[in-house]
């Protein structure tokens, strides 16, 4: 992880593809130049991974990997055989600083085709990656078999302050792959997901997916919008469920399980046909983090053909709180 020791692996075809278990990849440059702020493009990924328990970045300083300008996937997970595979403290799709963009072409992280169990950050402190500017999703999990994948303490689409948009595509994207863990009820297992033009989709035949602690919209403080706008269509959803996606949890009733999901210029949470039997509780949706003053979205919750779904409930914690935002606080079409 010290400086001497780095490799900067650019303008290959495909940057380091490891295909094997229990190995350490640490604090090099993956497709930047020697300064790490500028892209010198891997035509293909940037890491390719497809193995059991491999270490990709760290938690001590200079452990984390720069995979930044890659002419595909900043890293790309796959098969069956790639579980319990832990990525940490990594700038993906930013310079190395982390404070400007040079994306990959395609999404910074994909776990697909079977891969399972595999730890995107984590909530001790220097777990989280950083994961923004990239051209289409910050993080895609997608494909049957991709199941009970956990993202957790990262920032996705902002700068590593948590304070400038370094938007990607979408933040984090979800299809046909079911109980992926985003952020967590533990202090820390929350992630910062803000800028992207929407910030959380699950789609096509997602299910059984949960959204718990996370500050979705707003700044790392919580208290201001992380957006250009609608000029740009950054922050245009904050989760949205659609196409056949459902049973989804977002938020509960346990402390610390409940979002933040507040700034945004078009739905706060959109629910589009699909499944349905989502439940929504204990969030806060349109107000600061401490539920004391307005990040409005321009609609809080909107239900759209879709049935069965739990706004709230009767139990302990069960309420959200949706205040503050510019027209319906709820809306069911």
């Amino acid at each position: 992880s010290l400086a001497g020791e780095r490799n900067v692996v650019s303008g290959n075809g495909s940057g380091i593809a490891v295909h094997a278990n229990q190995n350490v990849v640490q604090g090099n440059y993956i497709g930047v130049d020697a300064s790490g702020n500028n892209g010198l493009a891997n035509s293909d990924n940037g890491i390719s991974l497809i193995g059991a328990e491999n270490l990709i970045g760290g938690t001590t300083s200079g452990a984390g990997n720069v995979i930044s300008g890659n002419g595909l996937f900043g890293m790309r997970m796959l098969g069956a055989n790639t579980t319990l595979n832990q990525v940490l403290g990594n700038f993906i799709g930013t310079n190395a600083p982390g404070t400007a963009a040079i994306g990959n072409a395609d999404s910074g992280i994909l776990i697909d085709f079977g891969a399972h169990s595999n730890i995107i950050g984590g909530p001790t402190a220097g777990s989280g990656n950083v994961i923004s500017g990239n051209l289409a999703d910050g993080i895609r999990v997608a494909g049957l078999g991709v199941d009970s994948n956990s993202i957790q303490g990262n920032r996705i689409g902002t700068d590593v302050t948590g304070t400038q948009v370094l938007s990607n595509a979408t933040g984090i994207s979800v299809q046909n792959a079911s109980t992926v863990l985003i952020g967590g009820s533990e202090s820390g297992a929350g992630n910062l997901i803000s800028g992207n033009a929407t910030n959380i989709n699950i789609v096509t035949d997602a299910v059984d997916n949960v959204i718990q602690g996370n500050f979705i919209g707003t700044d790392v403080t919580g208290t201001l919008p992380v957006t250009n706008g609608p000029s740009t269509g950054t922050n245009d959803h904050g989760i949205r469920i659609s196409n056949r996606a459902g049973r989804t949890v977002i938020g509960g009733t346990e402390p610390g399980a409940g979002n933040l999901i507040s700034g945004h210029w078009n739905r706060g949470i959109f629910v589009w046909g699909g499944l349905g039997q989502n439940i929504i509780q204990g969030n806060r949706v349109g107000t600061n983090a401490a539920g004391d003053a307005a990040v409005p979205n321009s609609h809080g919750i909107v239900v759209l053909i879709s049935a069965d779904n739990v706004i709230g409930g009767g139990e302990a914690g069960a309420g959200n709180l949706i205040s503050g935002n510019l027209t319906a606080g709820i809306e069911l079409s």
